[in-house]
């Protein structure tokens, strides 16, 4: 009669190590084919992604081991991307983030080897391995390639983390199979802290995934411990070396550490990016589907705490706790947006270990009831395993609409770019609606990716003023939902003589479906937009506030002292042009506030008053589609809109424009 040898999952070792990897192996593929190759192949650079391209075109390979970037000293992934720079060139985005998504999917393996090399069982490290693949939260790190910190670095910490896992094979051998395992943990601790420096947590890892799944017939040796306290210690403070060497420590990207670490508030912080580990966003359009994506990230933190009840993981997955609090503390100078496409970045080395958690739990409770259970019921312990299937199907969705969300980004940053290739030989160029942002992520452009993307493309660039502006799709097209403001990034502040006004098309593969991008900004550049009238007290208001945001006239209504509702005769809300179509016959209308009460003009200094924004174009003559006559009425301390009407009598009328009638939606 033939045995087969149990593993602590109660199911033979050997099946269930071949059957759950290639399940995770089809799974992989599906993920690839569905989400990962479609979204490489349609990918454009976005945001930061310019300033690192920028870096790696200026410096040599010797340069970015010794230069700071950016006011960071990460030079492992910028090797990485002077590499793609040099294979693909600018004018390949999807072989930047081809890679970024392969280095995410070794990533995902080397986890699972890591699980079995600390004698996991196939079902908990497979099953985290596909897990941390499709985790939600860290959809940033892999759809952006300057979330490249971030994967590189996983890739090198879980290669130390592997070499650490020698430890009970060398301790046997000998002192020179000990002395290579502690060499090969701190070379990957120190390349994984060159990348990004959460990769500090290295030590509690190891030592937690050690005590996770622990032999009590084999314990680790103390010399194994030692090697391991002092390879990752080693490696964590020869970063530090280094870094002083190259930069003040007391630098970085956003300033002193200390300060802003001393100036946030960390706990707050900390418990909504405890709270954003475990939202899984959804931003398609099922309603069913976005519920489950809710329901799916509460049930992962309850599968993560299934690991305290199974005695034999309970250090383990306490250490482990420690080891994600470690993670998520580094984070806690911000607070992330649960459910946003911004800022998942950060949570990537946390998403690991929560995986890592989960994938725990539910193994535990399946070890329990499989040790408990007799007869016909050890089947029904199986059942448990559905739960897992489908907690990855939902992540499967959640990640699927965030590949469509940041698709979605890279269309409209591409478009952008195109409108103004045909600037290249102006001097100066004022863009007045850059794209900065998306509702609830992700980002899209900053004023100086402009002049970089165009003197890496065609050789040459204007200089760039920008407003920037934050957008959203109503069903027809994008609404600016926040009001222009100065873009920090831009390349001079004032306005110049000799300088281009220019008003971006919005246009993305969300509503140019077709792919005729010119066609889609040809009518785009004509979409109307909605001009909300709000009155400060009714029926004789002391302030009215134009805007064209839906989202502001919203909440400046729910603060109760503003009212929507029609007070004035002749002052209701009307439309203006959302784009500029070039000619001279239709010019800005701007909002304006003195202090005492809003007002609108055509004068973009607002004459003794600040200028908000720009609300849109009207015509200066009347025409078919512009037929009302607009007109601001103002009186000491007060002014109104008047729509195809005389001002009051005593009031001073001045000529606004001509504009059409609110039947547009928002």
């Amino acid at each position: 009669m033939s045995h087969s040898v149990r593993g602590e999952s109660g199911v033979p070792d050997r099946p269930s190590f071949v059957t759950p990897g290639a399940a995770f192996v089809v799974f992989l593929l599906v993920v690839w084919f569905a989400v990962f190759a479609p979204y490489a192949g349609s990918y454009f650079f976005l945001f930061d992604d310019y300033a690192q391209l920028d870096f790696v075109s200026e410096h040599s390979y010797a340069d970015i081991l010794v230069t700071p970037e950016h006011g960071n000293f990460r030079p492992g992934a910028f090797l990485f991307w002077k590499t793609w720079l040099v294979l693909f060139g600018v004018g390949k985005p999807s072989g930047f983030s081809l890679f970024n998504l392969l280095v995410h999917s070794l990533n995902a393996i080397l986890l699972a080897l890591v699980l079995r090399r600390f004698h996991a069982p196939a079902v908990m490290a497979w099953s985290g391995a596909a897990v941390f693949l499709v985790f939600p939260p860290a959809n940033e790190a892999l759809f952006w390639m300057s979330g490249g910190h971030d994967t590189y670095g996983m890739t090198f910490l879980l290669l130390a983390a592997l070499a650490a896992s020698m430890g009970p094979n060398a301790a046997r051998a000998g002192l020179l199979p000990l002395a290579a395992m502690g060499m090969l943990s701190f070379a990957g601790t120190l390349a994984a802290m060159l990348s990004k420096e959460t990769a500090y947590i290295a030590l509690p890892l190891v030592a937690s995934l050690a005590w996770l799944n622990r032999d009590g017939s084999q314990p680790l040796s103390r010399r194994v411990w030692l090697v391991w306290c002092l390879a990752f210690s080693a490696g964590v403070a020869a970063f530090f070396l280094l870094r002083g060497q190259v930069i003040p420590l007391s630098q970085s990207a956003y300033g002193d550490p200390r300060v802003f670490y001393a100036e946030a508030n960390l706990v707050r912080n900390f418990l909504e990016n405890l709270r954003a580990l475990f939202t899984f966003g959804y931003f398609g359009s099922s309603q069913w589907v976005a519920s489950l994506c809710g329901v799916s990230g509460w049930f992962a933190a309850a599968c993560l705490s299934l690991g305290f009840i199974d005695r034999r993981r309970r250090l383990g997955s306490l250490w482990l706790a420690v080891t994600l609090g470690l993670a998520l503390g580094a984070t806690a100078f911000v607070a992330i947006g649960a459910g946003a496409a911004a800022g998942g970045r950060l949570l990537y080395t946390s998403g690991m270990v929560a995986s890592i958690m989960i994938a725990a739990g539910l193994t535990s409770l399946l070890d329990i009831l499989r040790r408990t259970a007799a007869g016909e019921r050890r089947y029904g312990a199986t059942l448990i395993l559905l739960p897992v299937a489908a907690l990855i199907a939902v992540e499967f969705a959640s990640m699927q609409s965030f590949a469509w969300r940041f698709g979605e980004s890279t269309s409209l940053a591409r478009n952008v770019m195109a409108q103004l290739v045909p600037l290249r030989n102006e001097p100066l160029v004022h863009v007045r609606n850059l794209p900065y942002m998306l509702a609830n992520g992700p980002y899209v452009l900053k004023c100086y990716a402009l002049e970089i993307y165009l003197a890496l493309t065609v050789g040459r660039s204007p200089r760039f003023r920008c407003d920037r502006v934050f957008l959203d799709y109503n069903g027809e097209g994008y609404v600016e939902i926040t009001p222009r403001e100065p873009d920090e990034f831009s390349d001079y502040s004032e306005a110049r003589p000799g300088e281009r006004e220019m008003e971006l098309a919005f246009v993305s593969r969300r509503n140019c479906p077709s792919g005729d991008t010119r066609a889609c900004s040809a009518r785009a550049a004509s979409m109307p937009s909605k001009i909300h009238v709000l009155y400060l007290g009714c029926p004789d208001p002391t302030d009215v506030l134009l805007t064209s945001s839906r989202a502001e006239a919203d909440s400046v209504e729910q603060t109760g002292s503003w009212t929507a509702e029609n007070c004035l005769e002749g002052a209701g809300d009307f439309t203006v042009y959302g784009r500029h179509d070039g000619s001279t016959m239709r010019v800005p209308l701007f909002r304006c506030f003195n202090q005492k009460f809003h007002f609108a003009s055509l004068d973009p200094s607002c004459g003794d008053g600040d200028t908000e924004g720009e609300l849109g174009f009207v015509d200066v003559s009347a025409s078919a589609l512009s037929p009302l006559l607009l007109r601001g009425c103002s009186q000491t301390g007060r002014w109104r809109p008047a729509l195809a009407a005389d001002c009051p009598a005593g009031w001073t009328a001045s000529f606004l424009g001509y504009v059409s009638g609110s039947q547009s939606t928002d």
